[in-house]
């Protein structure tokens, strides 16, 4: 067999001294002939399939990568660029634009109530300074960005405010000159896309956003602005942070914010909130520290722009953000936000009116997940509604236990107002109170222990999400996450939040570890942990007494982001509460007469009412 020519396909050969494939003359005759053996097929056979399937995987993983957008890695960031933010001549920065071709960052610089703008222009690849120039303004006008184009000659020009607002310049950089004046809606904050098609610009001051303005950019190019929409929006819900720049892209808007915390929001065109995150000045610090020498201690935050940049093929937005450590050592660091290998900062809630530190994905309104926990929306009180005893269950399937003396008040509370414009109805809350002082007091845990572990699939990503407030400033509770398992007890993951008297939205994610090798017992589980902590701490602030927090709409779901609460029917809550819980008028019910059937044999006790209850809750420690 190894003497005779093997056909590789009706169509051709491979030539070995050429390298390549070689067709078959109509004939079927060959040139050059070249032996193979079977082992040389099954080996090249072999070869290439690998090679298939790196490509398959490779497509797959691109697939999936960019199928997401930006929005969706907003809390993943990277520093690309950092300079001085300004010497003797050179005033604080406002604006930044970034022009990828020419390898060139273009920062707007003036002074408070200066009559004069300053461009400089830096190498984007070293930092360099190139060179700068200026234009002039009008007292208190300022541009908090600088859209950039090449006209017909190829001359490098920007659009600029020269006065407050409603007029618009094109300041031609190549020759010092302003060249056209026009009438553009809207003041200082100023933007564009990376494909210069849009302009946009707010109707803003330092205190308000309420409207913003997108045009046709070729149109202000040209002289001749073109007004495609105005979009309408809630100032409440967006100056949680001062927002100091806008950007476009794909049809949403980005503004820039910050004056005290890095934060960031993507807007919709109806105005509604697609993303919004405010991140840890602490966790900021880290970034910078990665690559950067700098002192956090007591450092001052502020932002001053951003514009879309491509990394990698991925449009993303760079933030100019401001760094001022306690020297007086002033650094910008432009940042990339939503760029997928970068460094995942903590978010930081700030008290705000009706939205909180992460929004819904508008999509996930119709898609939202299973939720594993049960009565997450506290619809379920078979037990009562008020409680002050130490290690019971409270609100169905939810147990209140205490570390330290038991000083604390449990109750249901029924809101007035939703939390937000979210999507959802229930009424019901659980508050915890303090009640008195006790040194002994620590914390106070809120607890649900879900069984069957083994239906979390190993190395996938989880999201635990919740609402929650308090009636004083600065509180905190302690989201996490353990994993009971053949006499383990695993901490996965865990998240201290800064509570106000807003309501706020908190996530935690985690990974769930690889369990192909766990033996699980039968009553093993996985236990939800909301802990709000009473003793003063250096990791936690203390409550006083008659201070309380209240804790709504508990989500724990698959995936990396929190989709909606929908909650179930009242009936299927009542029905999974009864398989850890029933109430009867005797305590002699058999097992097969209790609907639904319980988890396990349940343990039966009166009640001070005269009733019984049979109780099949999960055990702390597992007996089976």
């Amino acid at each position: 067999m190894s003497d005779n020519l093997i056909p590789i396909n009706t169509m051709g050969y491979y030539d070995e001294e050429k390298e390549q494939w070689v067709p078959i003359d109509a004939a079927g005759i060959r040139s050059n002939k070249v032996r193979f053996t079977a082992d040389d097929i099954e080996e090249k056979f072999l070869s290439t399939n690998d090679l298939i399937n790196k490509l398959n995987t490779y497509k797959n993983d691109e697939f999936l990568k960019r199928s997401r957008k930006f929005e969706d890695y907003l809390n993943y960031q990277k520093i690309i660029f950092s300079v001085p933010a300004r010497d003797s001549t050179k005033p604080f920065p406002q604006g930044i634009s970034i022009n990828q071709k020419d390898d060139e960052l273009y920062i707007i610089r003036q002074e408070n109530s200066g009559n004069k703008g300053i461009i400089t222009r830096y190498k984007l690849s070293t930092t360099q300074l190139i060179d700068s120039k200026e234009f002039s303004i009008t007292s208190n006008t300022y541009n908090e960005g600088i859209p950039w184009f090449k006209n017909d000659y190829g001359d490098l020009c920007f659009l600029v405010r020269q006065v407050f607002e409603d007029q618009l310049s094109i300041f031609n950089y190549t020759n010092g000159k302003i060249e056209r004046v026009m009438d553009v809606l809207g003041s200082y904050k100023i933007g564009n896309d990376l494909e210069n098609k849009y302009f946009i610009s707010g109707n803003s001051d330092n205190e308000n956003l309420n409207k913003i303005y997108l045009y046709d950019f070729q149109s202000i190019v040209n002289g001749t602005p073109n007004l495609l929409q105005e979009v309408q929006i809630n100032n409440k819900e967006i100056m949680f942070e001062k927002v100091q720049g806008l950007t476009f892209h794909d049809n949403k808007i980005v503004l820039g914010q910050g004056k005290d915390y890095p934060s960031i929001t993507v807007l919709n065109l109806d105005g509604s909130i697609e993303k919004s995150y405010s991140f840890s000045k602490e966790s900021f610090a880290d970034l910078i520290e990665l690559d950067f020498k700098f002192n956090r201690d007591g450092y001052k935050f502020e932002n001053e722009g951003v514009c879309m940049v491509n990394w990698n093929g991925y449009a993303v937005p760079a933030l100019m953000q401001i760094a001022v450590e306690q020297n007086g050592k002033e650094t910008i660091y432009v940042t990339l936000s939503g760029v997928q290998d970068g460094y995942l900062l903590e978010t930081e809630p700030r008290p705000r009116p009706n939205i909180a530190d992460i929004v819904f994905d508008k999509a996930a309104l119709h898609f939202p997940n299973r939720n594993f926990i049960t009565n997450g929306a506290f619809d379920v009180w078979q037990r009562g509604t008020s409680f002050s005893d130490d290690g019971v269950f409270t609100a169905d399937r939810w147990l209140v236990n205490a570390v330290g003396t038991n000083e604390n008040g449990i109750n249901r509370t029924e809101r007035v107002t939703k939390p937000m414009s979210a999507p959802f109805s229930n009424k019901y809350g659980l508050r915890i109170t303090k009640l008195t002082n006790n040194s002994s007091m620590e914390r106070t845990d809120l607890i649900q222990r879900i069984e069957n572990p083994s239906q979390f699939k190993g190395e996938n990503e989880y999201t635990l999400a919740l609402w929650a407030r308090t009636n004083k400033a600065n509180h905190r509770i302690r989201m996490h996450i353990d994993l009971q398992h053949n006499g383990s007890h695993d901490n996965l993951a865990a998240r201290v939040c800064n509570l106000t008297p807003e309501f706020s939205f908190f996530v935690l994610n985690f990974n769930f570890p690889d369990v192909t090798n766990y033996l699980f017992l039968e009553e093993d589980y996985l236990e939800v942990h909301i802990d709000i902590d009473t003793l003063n701490s250096t990791s936690r602030d203390s409550l006083s007494p008659n201070d309380w927090v209240e804790i709504y709409l508990v989500k724990l779901e698959k995936g990396h982001f929190g989709t909606p609460f929908v909650a179930k029917s009242l009936a299927e809550e009542y029905l999974e509460c009864q398989r850890y819980y029933q109430v009867y008028s005797t305590g002699d019910k058999k097992d097969i007469d209790l609907r639904p059937l319980m988890r396990t044999t349940p343990i039966i006790s009166q009640r001070p009412d005269g009733s019984y209850e049979y109780v099949a809750e999960l055990p702390e420690i597992p007996t089976k």
